[in-house]
């Protein structure tokens, strides 16, 4: 056997040994990790946001079959209604079955990229107010 199948052997055995099936794996929902220092911390704060936001962004330009967004991820102050102006192209009444957010880290520099799959990453808007 050559070093090339013999890597590729022992590459796969372990995938396989390593590998736990879906259900297996506990979903760990990422919380907000930033909420109150980049925008609003609260649902209803949040909410009042965002429409301002998007009434105050370019409208929709019917722009058919957009695959993909660039839009800035900066404080809602800084950098909100560019990006509102970005998400309004998106064609709100299709359904996406996975939404992919490329970023960068603001905690550590490193080379290549991170994948969160524990979870779902949850927002302000999905919380409740605490009262």
């Amino acid at each position: 056997m050559n070093a090339a199948k013999f890597l590729t052997l022992l590459f796969f055995g372990f995938l396989f040994l390593s590998s736990e099936s879906a259900s297996q794996r506990k979903q760990i929902d990422r919380q907000p990790a930033v909420a109150g220092q980049f925008y609003p911390p609260s649902r209803t704060e949040l909410q009042a946001t965002l429409k301002l936001l998007y009434t105050q962004a370019v409208a929709s330009q019917n722009i058919p079959n957009v695959l993909a967004i660039i839009s800035p991820h900066a404080g809602y102050v800084c950098s909100g209604e560019v990006a509102a102006s970005s998400f309004n192209q998106i064609d709100a009444s299709k359904e996406y079955e996975n939404i992919f957010i490329l970023g960068s880290s603001h905690h550590i520099a490193f080379d290549g990229a991170s994948i969160y799959s524990q979870g779902n990453f949850i927002t302000p808007l999905q919380l409740c107010d605490k009262h």
